[in-house]
């Protein structure tokens, strides 16, 4: 029996014995700034599955949007909530975006904008849900925030979960890449999760 053979047979032994139980948490903001390609999200579950070599027990995707979400918006959050072999079968969490007004400091107006509202603190409280609940042995962050370092550090020193980050070298916060066990670039997989 070859190496190769071998490697895949523990390899699967490992995950039919369920040794590691994994939660994928996407802050899908984050994917939408940092990539500079589409991502085609069942690819991406296809990669995460074989590279985290474990039981990927379920998968959520945060994100904020209008309330009147857009016809191409609803599309995308049904594509995502999809089975296989339709689509990746991730869980969808949605949050309204609140109006922020911003005064500019050269034109001196003020001006309106949309931002997210509650997306991060509500990830991060899943996270330690799922943690304390016992429903995983590693949390799989794809984020790149500097704000979800305490709620990882809580996570990995008290509820014993490994760590594992995925996202883009140039958009991962340092303090996030040290927080964890494992990091994961996808600029360094765009061939195996670019959607065509």
């Amino acid at each position: 029996m070859g190496l190769w053979a071998l490697v895949y047979i523990v390899r699967q032994w490992k995950v039919k014995n369920n040794m590691e139980k994994i939660i994928v948490f996407i802050d899908g903001s984050y994917i939408v700034k940092s990539a500079d390609f589409k991502i085609d999200y069942k690819k991406l579950m296809i990669f995460l599955t074989k590279k985290l070599e474990g039981k990927i027990e379920n998968t959520i995707y945060f994100n904020s949007a209008p309330k009147q979400i857009t016809d191409s918006q609803e599309k995308f959050h049904n594509f995502l909530k999809s089975a296989n072999p339709v689509g990746p079968g991730i869980e969808v969490e949605i949050y309204s975006l609140k109006s922020l007004d911003v005064n500019c400091r050269h034109c001196k107006k003020t001006h309106t904008r949309n931002v997210q509202n509650g997306v991060d603190v509500a990830l991060a409280t899943k996270m330690i849900e799922q943690a304390y609940l016992k429903n995983c042995t590693r949390i799989v962050l794809l984020a790149g925030d500097s704000d979800f370092v305490p709620s990882l550090n809580f996570l990995r020193n008290h509820l014993n979960q490994k760590i594992t980050t995925v996202g883009f070298r140039n958009t991962m916060s340092v303090e996030l890449q040290s927080i964890s066990s494992d990091l994961i670039f996808l600029n360094e997989e765009k061939k195996n999760i670019e959607r065509k």
